[in-house]
């Protein structure tokens, strides 16, 4: 195998890899690039595409294949990104639920 074909392949298993992390902590692409144009998911991606971790991302994945969980594991070098999606999302959420809360008492 080629130095372009190992690049690719491994920028797919990352990908693949980062979608699947992503999916299981309840994320979408929307909220994970809603607060800074992307800029923080971009490097989120850039930190997955260098993880020494992927094996032992994969395995984590594999064994709670169906489970939804609240935060990435201690090993994921994203972990600290998923987390403060999950908070900006949460406050999001929160002000968005008292926005409508107060435009129903205002009718």
């Amino acid at each position: 195998m080629n130095v372009l074909s190992r690049i690719i392949d491994r920028a797919d298993r990352q990908a693949w890899l980062m979608g699947r992390m992503m999916d299981r902590l309840g994320l979408t692409v929307v909220e994970t690039t809603r607060a800074d144009l992307g800029i923080r998911m971009y490097s989120a991606c850039r930190t997955c595409m260098s993880c020494r971790h992927a094996d032992e991302c994969e395995a984590w994945l594999s064994a709670s294949d169906k489970t939804y969980v609240a935060d990435a594991p201690a090993f994921c070098p994203n972990a600290g990104f998923f987390r403060g999606v999950h908070r900006r999302s949460d406050i999001t959420s929160a002000s968005q639920e008292l926005y409508l809360q107060s435009g129903e008492k205002l009718r």
